[in-house]
């Protein structure tokens, strides 16, 4: 006697307006930028990799922009001042 199951996982992505405009210049530098919602209403996961697909840094946070910001400090230069 044979069963067969099919399982299949899904996972929710969704990029925020604030988040796109954060994630530009991880986007300029070279970054790409994936986003997961772990749970409904908080958890973030904000993954960073490489164009060639290695992964490079990633955080999570109950605020979307928390995890985007935790990541931007570790992999961008600071910025200069504008005059």
């Amino acid at each position: 006697m044979n069963r067969t199951f099919e399982v299949g996982i899904t996972a929710t992505v969704v990029v925020t307006g604030v988040a796109e405009v954060v994630s530009a210049p991880l986007e300029d530098a070279g970054f790409d930028v994936q986003w997961l919602e772990l749970s409904e209403g908080g958890g973030w996961m904000v993954r960073v990799f490489e164009r060639q697909g290695t992964w490079i840094d990633g955080s999570i946070q109950d605020d979307p922009q928390e995890a985007l910001l935790a990541v931007c400090e570790r992999l961008l230069p600071p910025q200069k001042p504008s005059e």
